[in-house]
């Protein structure tokens, strides 16, 4: 009996290692098939890569590459043409397919309509002026699609515009959402906006022109000592009496200009509209600031509003004591005006600048008189 236990043992260990190598070699065979198929499928997909995928593009501009509005970073266009279909990506992180040049682009409002004249497509622009009809949602999205049938909707970034760019892309509308937050950012998109719709001469142009008066910005406060602004932008009235200032901070284009021409915001909230970060007269006397800066609304304009120096506890501010209490142009901050505007800016801030001659014009001082900068 024992030599019979053993003789089955060995029979049985014997089988196992048959069994065992058989699975090797079926496995082997298998891993083999699997990496054969998979080295095919690679070789046909790197094909069709090649072959089919759209010529990708970024602009050759020395902004920051953070938040690149063109996808691959490493390719660039040569020459003024553009070579379609292209790829793009805009302010919300969506990537747009570009198959040919678009020749009816709509816009909604005036910055759109400065952006795209300062980029040199005048001539393909569609201005919808209307709104969508009894509250339904995305109503102006589904008249733009039906009434304008447009090739590309330019969007200027802000709130809502991602979200109304997702609505006409449900409709088959393409869209470009521009991000012009900071000037710098703005350069760069004339110049991504020219290359989509086949106008980077001109574009190309306004943009150089745009990164010259910020290096000369940058050179001119680089030796001067930074001063600090508080920038109205309305204010709040309950009964005709003022409870509440409006000013912008972080997020609104002035507050990077402000930055730019050597100055510092005494807002430095965070908020969704940028525009709107709402200041009581305590917290802006204990900032005290150096300068005080009045724009989105004018006095003609505006019922509400109420001199500076005739608001009962701002004189004891050293920027209404000092005089340096400014009131902007309504034109302010306009992408066609840009460049001048963030050169005075600079010279506004800082006196020992020497203003042009071109600019002295375009301020007024709190009482509506010519400054004194022009004299």
């Amino acid at each position: 009996m024992e030599g019979i236990q053993t003789l089955l043992i060995q029979e049985t260990k014997k089988k196992r290692g048959i069994f065992i190598h058989l699975n090797k070699n079926i496995l082997f065979v298998q891993v083999h098939v699997i990496c054969t198929i998979l080295i095919l499928m690679s070789t046909i997909g790197c094909a069709n890569h090649v072959n089919d995928e759209p010529q990708r593009v970024l602009p050759d501009s020395n902004v920051p590459k953070s938040n690149p509005p063109i996808i691959d970073n490493d390719v660039r266009i040569e020459g003024k043409a553009t070579p379609y279909p292209l790829n793009v990506q805009d302010a919300c992180g969506s990537n747009l397919f570009i198959e040919r040049e678009p020749e009816r682009v709509v816009i909604q409002g005036v910055r759109e309509k400065e952006f795209l004249i300062e980029a040199g497509a005048e001539d393909k622009m569609i201005v919808f002026e209307g709104k969508g009809i009894g509250g339904s949602i995305h109503e102006t999205e589904r008249r733009i699609a039906a009434e304008t049938k447009p090739d590309l909707v330019i969007l200027i970034g802000g709130e809502g515009s991602c979200e109304s760019a997702g609505a006409l892309a449900k409709l088959g509308i393409p869209s470009y959402v521009s991000d012009q937050s900071t000037v710098k950012r703005i350069a760069r998109e004339l110049l991504t906006t020219g290359i989509v719709l086949n106008t980077r001469e001109s574009a190309e142009e306004a943009s150089d022109r745009l990164l010259e008066s910020i290096r000369n910005v940058e050179e001119s406060v680089s030796s001067v000592e930074q001063v600090s602004v508080y920038w109205e932008t309305g204010l709040q009235i309950e009964f005709e009496e003022i409870k509440g200032y409006s000013a912008l901070g972080p997020g609104a284009l002035e507050h990077d200009m402000l930055t730019l021409a050597g100055g510092i915001n005494i807002t430095q909230e965070s908020a969704r509209n940028p525009y709107r970060i709402i200041k009581n007269l305590d917290s802006i006397i204990q900032s005290d600031p150096d300068h005080i800066l009045i724009s989105g609304y004018e006095r003609q304009a505006s019922r509400e509003f109420k001199e500076v120096v005739q608001r009962e506890g701002w004189d004891s501010l050293q920027a209404v004591k000092s005089g340096r209490v400014k009131e902007l142009p309504a034109s302010f901050g306009s992408v066609r005006t840009l460049s001048s505007d963030l050169c005075l800016l600079s010279e506004i801030l800082h006196p020992q600048i020497s203003p042009s001659s071109a600019q002295q014009n375009l301020f007024k001082d709190n009482n509506g008189k010519q400054d004194t900068m022009k004299k």
